[in-house]
């Protein structure tokens, strides 16, 4: 999608861009197949029209050029779909740094001990103790990175 027209200050991509693209034969099947996916209100601003009112050529924004392609090219929407998957997965904890790797053991230990069973300690006592004892170690691994 580098071949972007500037019209109106916004980037676009043409019509003829998109079928060249995705393979259509002719640029009223493109043109077609975009009235499809999109309400004339919505391509009215987009549209370049003949002396006679027809339109010979759509200008799409970056958005609806992305949706069309999407629409018509399985390929590229597994690839926007896997991105954002791969987006919301939770991101690791650089360990090649000792003191964010021990920051996340803390963390986890944090959300883990008040599971435990084997401790004999009342709830509300184990809680102040993690608390009080994760509190220090995050105060003291701070001061070891802030060297």
């Amino acid at each position: 999608m580098n071949n972007l027209v500037i019209q109106n200050q916004q980037s676009t991509m043409s019509s003829t861009q998109l079928a060249e693209m995705l393979g259509f034969d002719t640029k009223s099947s493109i043109n077609k197949a975009i009235r499809k996916v999109f309400d004339d209100s919505r391509l009215e601003s987009y549209s370049e029209k003949d002396a006679r009112g027809y339109v010979i050529e759509y200008h799409l924004p970056e958005l609806e050029s992305k949706m069309f392609v999407a629409k018509h090219d399985i390929q590229y929407l597994e690839e926007i779909t896997q991105y954002w998957i791969n987006k919301d997965k939770q991101q690791l904890p650089d360990f090649n740094n000792p003191a964010v790797a021990a920051r996340a053991w803390l963390m986890k230990l944090r959300q883990s001990w008040p599971r435990r069973k084997n401790l004999n300690l009342q709830p509300l006592k184990l809680r102040l103790l993690i608390a009080s004892l994760s509190q220090l170690a995050i105060n003291h691994l701070d001061r070891l990175q802030s060297y």
